[in-house]
């Protein structure tokens, strides 16, 4: 039952709802990339992971800062690309407390495969990306509220 067969009202949490339903389906459809590469047992969560690393190395705490990402969850995730060879971590040059993560050659060929299937109409994408944000925008109040 959605939000508005409910007396009328609508909810966020059915935008929550239908986003995890749109996860679901862009795994499904990035399925046969995965299986192409040889990553089946590659998760979307770690899919997703992989396309928040920029070209160039990474520092950890910014992706976990910056995409809200829970520091283990951050962790399993960098181990997983790690393990199917899609990246690497390493000590940040500058600063040695810090850890930073970068793609390795698969891990790019991965990310602009994604990319290259993944391209749309850039009006609706762009009103795609601005519902996300009304959505985020209005969690961080009601986080607050709780």
């Amino acid at each position: 039952m959605s939000g508005l067969e409910r007396n009328g009202k609508v909810h966020w949490s059915d935008v929550a709802v239908a986003s995890h339903r749109a996860l679901r389906s862009f795994d499904e459809f990035i399925q046969p990339i995965l299986v192409a590469e040889g990553l089946a047992d590659l998760g979307v969560a770690n899919v997703l992971f992989l396309l928040n690393v920029s070209d160039g190395p990474t520092r950890v705490v910014d992706l976990v800062r910056e995409q809200r990402y829970v520091g283990s969850n951050a962790s399993y995730a960098i181990s997983a690309l790690i393990e199917f060879g899609l990246a690497e971590r390493h000590m940040d040059p500058i600063d040695k407390r810090v850890r930073v993560i970068e793609l390795t050659p698969r891990g790019r060929k991965l990310a602009r495969s994604v990319r290259r299937v993944s391209i749309g109409d850039a009006d609706e994408i762009k009103r795609a990306l601005e519902a996300v944000s009304a959505f985020e925008s209005r969690c961080v109040p009601m986080r607050a509220e709780a």
